[in-house]
């Protein structure tokens, strides 16, 4: 499929989760992201803040990926862990050091990847990168990314889901 048929390649989310918050940013990749109807209603509802366009368009972006990432690490734990009470959103890096170390000892695949994901990309204030974060779970970087590729697949789908979800309505 070419791009003028496909709007969001896994490409462009591996793109997007390595250049959050970065401060030149990618026009290209932001103006297809806010292609997708589920931005495009988070942009709606903030119109009305007074922000300019394109702060609210990253906002919109950063923010659905944040709650799209973070939902889905914890829906996993409570796949794997129901009877554990949810832990809450890390305040501090040792709080992420030891939810790291229970999600990789899960030796699950999708919930060490959505963890990966959220640690790393999501949660940089948490300061932990690729590197740290394999010495934290025990587990190669080489993993690591094989089950970011996972998680890239799996955000793909669920961003179809949405799409598709939209069109039916």
């Amino acid at each position: 499929m070419t791009r003028r048929h496909q709007l969001i390649e896994r490409d462009d989310i591996k793109q997007l989760l390595t250049s959050l918050y970065s401060p030149d940013g990618n026009p290209t990749l932001v103006r297809r992201f806010a292609q997708l109807a589920i931005i495009r209603q988070r942009i709606q509802s903030l119109a009305h803040l007074g922000f300019g366009s394109t702060e609210l368009t990253e906002y919109a972006i950063l923010d659905f990926l944040h709650e799209l990432i973070e939902h889905a690490l914890k829906r996993q734990r409570y796949v794997l862990f129901p009877h554990d009470e949810l832990p809450p959103s890390p305040q501090t890096h040792e709080d992420a050091c030891q939810l790291i170390r229970k999600d990789a000892q899960s030796q699950s695949m999708t919930l060490i990847g959505w963890s990966f994901v959220y640690h790393v990309h999501i949660r940089q204030d948490l300061n932990i990168n690729q590197q740290k974060y394999a010495e934290i779970g025990h587990c190669s970087t080489r993993t690591l990314y094989r089950y970011r590729e996972q998680i890239i697949d799996l955000i793909l789908l669920r961003l179809i889901d949405y799409e598709l979800d939209y069109k039916a309505h």
